[in-house]
């Protein structure tokens, strides 16, 4: 019996002779010359410079030693469909073994076929396991981050030499002025009947304040102004940059809860400062009315706002209460929040697209109502609320966004509505509706925050009282002249940046598809030593495969369909001796 050595070498000399083929004819069975498919074990390593290196490879060794033993045994097997599937498959695996990749190869040969020592050998191959485990644990991990679609925040902190000033509102803590609206205010009080010792004093208040804005909106609609507090009314002194403004740069509009509301720079002239400090700022001496004329309120003083031009303030909310008797400095600082969009969150910029209204019916119901400017979380919900309002009441509430007239709906104004306006609260926070607006009305990508700093001070002092006495404006306007009434009455207000600089937040993935694949390839390198090209070879390997069993498929078909055209003839599929090389 040969050694193994040289029956290799026979071998390899017998099989280099062949060429191995990729496509399939059909040949009448019946050829007593060894068929094709025993001389395709590697056909290509004749080309290679030496034998050598195939003739030390053990896993060659095995297989062609398994071929040439068994051959006998395929040719004294009797039946077409026996013989071609044992053809099949011995011809698939030495395809398997016939594809060397190179850097695989040589690893596991020379960590674990050439090794001799069985102990080495099983450390290497434990050595093996554990980097392929640890590798796709990895990778594993590593796809689920980036399927999750994390961000990073990154906050950066930038100098400007000039900035843009905010929209200032400011009004009265009392909503009616009582010189003008104090018999029709005492008509409606009668005319409700309500016993203040039937209620707690805080809520006989809040109930007669529902009830009267109500009254006033259903009856002296257009009066509204003319009770309020006017701008020439309450405005003392003011100052811009050092520079007087004047109520031409104020604009005016209606608030539910605190009656007439004045913005400083608007949309339309927005103005700029360059320095910091009360100086640089805005500074407002307000009148906040006299003590007679201040009904109906528990609270004395002006509501600051302090917004960004582009979007809608609900003063109720977003304000600040500033008391009289007091200098109050408003220091701001501001920060820009950019959020990315789907698929790291759901925050919207536009809801007036097609894809936002047909999937979300609040924002279908928001094009009921007057511009916003800008989308924000918080008008949103208002109008969220609103649109709960009006199902549960069939009117609108006079507190929330006001729909347009071709809604068609009504505002809250007899009792029974606002009963029915009080008492839906607890029922939309307590049950799902608060729920639901918050899943529907997502915050906004791109926000414009001020935080503010407030410091305060007594005013005015006695030195300054008498100043005022002497002051044309202030004596048109105020007729007291006692220093106790005077801080009952007026208060000062400053407002400016605290500093030049603003912080900006911005998101960022916490995974791009670059950084993913790089980390893929990354921990391939490191654990199991393969690169991008190596894994090339292994897709080529099953693209190989797949074309011999599509080939193989089609040559049965056409042997089925001679054998049912001939049946007496026997065919088989050989390699087409003019195929080109695998």
């Amino acid at each position: 019996m040969n050694s193994p050595n040289k029956y290799s070498r026979q071998s390899a000399k017998f099989l280099s002779d062949k060429t191995t083929k990729n496509e399939f004819v059909l040949s009448k069975k019946g050829a007593t010359k060894t068929p094709d498919f025993f001389y395709t074990v590697n056909a290509r390593q004749g080309d290679r410079k030496g034998k050598k290196n195939f003739d030390k490879t053990p896993i060659r060794k095995i297989f062609i030693h398994i071929l040439k033993s068994k051959r006998d045994f395929y040719y004294k097997r009797l039946g077409l469909l026996k013989k071609d599937k044992h053809e099949t498959n011995l011809r698939i695996l030495l395809l398997v073994t016939d594809y060397k990749t190179e850097n695989i190869e040589a690893f596991l040969e020379g960590n674990i076929f050439r090794n001799r020592n069985v102990f080495l050998k099983i450390i290497w191959l434990l050595c093996i396991l554990a980097s392929v485990t640890y590798c796709t644990y990895q990778i594993i991990l590593t796809v689920i981050l980036f399927s999750e679609k994390k961000v990073s925040s990154n906050s950066e902190i930038f100098q400007q030499t000039s900035s843009e000033f905010p929209a200032v509102v400011f009004c009265n803590l009392n909503p009616y002025n009582g010189f003008f609206a104090k018999s029709i205010l005492l008509d409606i009080i009668n005319k409700k009947n309500l016993n203040e010792k039937e209620f707690e004093p805080i809520d006989y208040v809040d109930t007669l304040i529902d009830h009267i804005k109500a009254e006033l909106h259903r009856e002296y609609f257009s009066m509204l102004y003319d009770m309020g507090f006017w701008l020439s009314q309450m405005l003392i002194s003011c100052r811009f940059q050092g520079n007087p403004c004047h109520e031409t740069d104020f604009e005016y509009f209606h608030d539910y809860n605190y009656g007439n509301c004045f913005r400083f720079n608007n949309a339309t002239n927005i103005r700029e400062v360059k320095s910091t400090g009360w100086r640089n700022g805005l500074r407002l001496e307000l009148f906040a009315g006299e003590l007679d004329q201040q009904f109906f309120s528990i609270k004395s003083g002006m509501r600051i706002v302090v917004h960004n031009q582009s979007i809608v303030p609900f003063i109720d909310e977003e304000g600040i209460d500033v008391s009289v008797g007091l200098q109050t400095n408003i220091a701001l600082k501001r920060t820009f929040i950019n959020r990315l969009p789907a698929p790291y969150s759901n925050c919207v910029d536009d809801y007036s697209t097609q894809e936002n209204l047909a999937a979300n019916d609040v924002f279908s119901f928001l094009k009921f109502f007057f511009a916003m400017g800008n989308y924000t979380q918080r008008y949103c919900l208002k109008a969220c609320f609103q649109k709960f309002t009006i199902a549960q009441c069939g009117c609108y509430d006079f507190k929330l966004p006001v729909p347009l007239p071709n809604l068609g709906v009504q505002p809250c104004r007899t009792d029974d509505q606002i009963v029915c306006i009080q008492n839906i609260q607890s029922v939309f926070h307590s049950g799902t509706g608060a729920a639901d607006c918050n899943q529907k009305c997502p915050i906004e990508c791109t926000q414009i925050l001020y935080e503010t700093s407030i410091s305060s001070a007594k005013y005015p002092n006695s030195w300054y009282t008498n100043l005022l006495r002497n002051y044309t404006n202030y004596g048109e306007k105020v007729n007291y002249t006692g220093y106790s009434e005077l801080q009952q009455t007026i208060l000062m207000v400053n407002i400016n940046f605290d500093d030049m600089m603003y912080t900006y937040i911005s998101q960022s993935p916490a995974m791009t598809t670059e950084e993913l694949i790089a980390f893929i390839g990354g921990n391939f390198g490191l654990f199991i030593g393969t690169s991008l090209l190596t894994m090339m070879e292994f897709v080529e390997l099953v693209f190989l495969l797949i074309h011999k069993a599509i080939m193989r498929m089609n040559c049965q078909k056409k042997i089925d369909k001679e054998t049912e055209d001939s049946p007496k003839v026997e065919l088989e599929c050989k390699p087409e001796a003019s195929a080109a090389k695998v």
